[in-house]
Parts: structure tokens; sequence; C-alpha cells
């Protein structure tokens, strides 16, 4: 096609115009592409963010309506770790901190257990603590108060039952003795009171190794860890919060016996049933104690017969653990007149 020379002319000047800038021309128009992609793309990230923000909120609002102060730490932790960008971040963090605020000036033994465990959750044992002590003078004959309570006890300081992160508060006594107040308490709620609280398999094999950690003297870390990691069972310290001289692990399931603490005399030919909650799996020594082994004439546990050698020892393999339906039962069957001064069960 033919152009007259003015037309020539325009055309030579727009295609030097284009060899001098179309290049720049074409990266504007690109980065204007992207930009607009991108900004279009962050849009739909936030607003998926947004999204699955709002879901987790209002999983925490039904948290905090139900005052499960677990899921209230967990729920608002993941909103702020993971949404801190979104609105709900931040208010994460101040429905669980009004949360807690709210309930510490509240006088019940309902909330007690969840103000506890939300901080526990973040790491402030003194005021958990506080918070189960200042409970426990509301609670009474709660059973299920009462067993959540040392079931949070164990949480926070058993490095086997709760948390690997718990032996640091094994560094010390402090917290271990407060504790054994709290168990002091219920002793005493039960001696004041008709009903008797009673603890669960769990609560009771817990509160052994924290009454043999206890009587530690002097105190050691590392034995307070080993007791923790290895203890089965030690007649020596059974919790006995009814106040019976019974212990309270402890059955009588035939015959009769006198008890003195965690020993026991035979009345008539009788057999005696411990039951205890393990955390460990492996090897584990039964000792029994007594100035006459041959009046202890069977020993099993979990209903398989062992045999004591004749220093009333036997080594029994256990691989059931406290996520069972039901506790491992140690069971001696003895004459009358026979005293068995000291039965353990330790994990080798």
């Amino acid at each position: 096609m033919a152009y007259n020379l003015e037309e020539q002319e325009s055309i030579d000047n727009l295609k030097g115009w284009w060899e001098k800038w179309g290049t720049p021309v074409l990266v504007v128009i690109t980065l204007a592409c992207v930009g607009v992609a991108g900004y279009n793309g962050w849009k739909w990230w936030n607003h998926r963010q947004t999204a699955k923000a709002s879901v987790a909120y209002v999983a925490l609002e039904t948290a905090v309506n139900n005052q499960d102060g677990k899921n209230i730490k967990s729920i608002s932790d993941g909103l702020i770790d993971q949404y801190g960008s979104t609105v709900y971040g931040p208010m994460a963090a101040f429905v669980a901190a009004r949360y807690a605020a709210d309930l510490s000036r509240v006088d019940s033994n309902a909330i007690a257990i969840p103000l506890a465990q939300y901080y526990a959750g973040v790491g402030d044992y003194t005021k958990a603590l506080d918070a189960l002590d200042r409970g426990a003078k509301y609670t009474r004959a709660n059973a299920e108060v009462w067993q959540k309570m040392f079931s949070l006890y164990e949480q926070m300081i058993d490095p086997v039952g709760g948390s690997i992160g718990a032996a640091q508060w094994l560094q010390d006594d402090t917290y271990l003795n407060r504790m054994v107040k709290g168990y002091e308490t219920l002793c005493q709620v039960n001696a004041d009171q008709l009903d008797d609280v009673l603890l669960t398999a769990e609560n009771n094999a817990f509160l052994n190794k924290l009454l043999a950690a206890d009587a530690l003297d002097p105190y050691d870390f590392v034995d307070a860890l080993t007791i923790f990691s290895s203890l089965g069972l030690d007649t020596a310290y059974l919790p006995d919060a009814d106040g019976n001289g019974v212990p309270d692990c402890a059955e009588v399931q035939e015959g009769s016996v006198t008890w003195n603490g965690g020993a026991f005399t035979a009345d008539s030919d009788s057999t005696v049933v411990f039951s205890t909650v393990l955390k460990n799996e492996g090897s584990y020594e039964l000792a029994v104690e007594s100035s006459d082994l041959g009046g202890v004439t069977e020993a099993d546990v979990d209903g398989a017969a062992v045999t004591l050698d004749a220093s009333g020892k036997a080594v029994i393999e256990a691989d059931r653990l406290g996520d069972s339906d039901e506790p491992v039962t140690i069971a001696l069957h003895v004459r009358a007149g026979t005293t068995v001064s000291h039965v353990t069960w330790n994990k080798q």
C-alpha cells in the first residue's frame, strides 16, 4: 500500500518512537498487570484467611461459653500465630485475657478448674495453683471437681503422665509442696463431712508418686524425676484421702487384715489387691517385704501368677498403660498371722 510523503513521515516517526520507548512501555504495562493480579491474589488470600479465622473465633467463643480453659488457650494461640494479620488475632488475645480476668473475680468451685487450665496453658503455674487453692474452699463434696484438680496437677508436674516440659517444675519442691497441701485439704474436707470424696485410680497413682517425692529428705531433683518415671506402686506412700486407715487403692477381697499405714497383717487367710495406673511400659520389679515370706503363698499381676524369689522379688513385663480401661492389679495371697511390711513395683 502506497503512502504519501506526509503519511510515510508519520509512520517513520512512530517506528522511531516505538524503537526508543516500546520496551519501557511494555514493562510498565506488564508491571501494571502483575500488580493488578497480585492485588487480586492478596485480596483472595486475605479473604480466605479471614474466613478461616472467623471459624476459629466462633470456636473460641464456644470455648469461653463452656468455660473450657484448655481449649481457650490453644484456640487463641492458634488465632494469634496463624491469623495475626486479621482482625481476629488481636480480638483473640483480648478475649483470652478478659476471660481469665473475669473468672479470677468469681468465687465458685465451678470456676477453679477452667481458670487453672487457662493459667497452666500459658505457663503461669503459680496463678493456676492459686485458682485451685481458692476453688478448694468451695468444692467440698464435689468428687468430679477434686478428680479434675488432681488430673490437672498431674498434667502440670508429671513429666511422664503430664508433659516432658513438666520436669522443670520439679527442680525444687515448691510446686510439689503446694500440690501435697491440696491433697491435705481434701483429707481435711473428708474429715469434716459425712460423704467422703474418693479419687480415680489414675489420681491415686499420681498421688503415690507425689507423696513419695515429697518424702525425699533432702529433696533432690534427680531422685524426684526417677520417682515420677519409674514408680508403679509403693505402699509406704499410698494416699488415704478418706482417712479410714486403708490405702485408697487397696482392697481386701478375701479374709480380713489389720492395716498399719501401707503395711498389713492378715487376721485370717486373705487376698489383698492393690490397683495402679502405669504411664511407662517396660520391665517392672515386684518386691514384697515380710518377716515371713513363706506366708505370702501366691502373688499375681493382672490375674497372671508370678513367682517370687527367696528375697521376695519378681520381674514382670508391663505393656498396659494408663489409656487402658482398667488399672493394673497386684494381688497378694497371705496366710493368717503374716505381716507384709512393704510392697513396691518399680520400673527397672
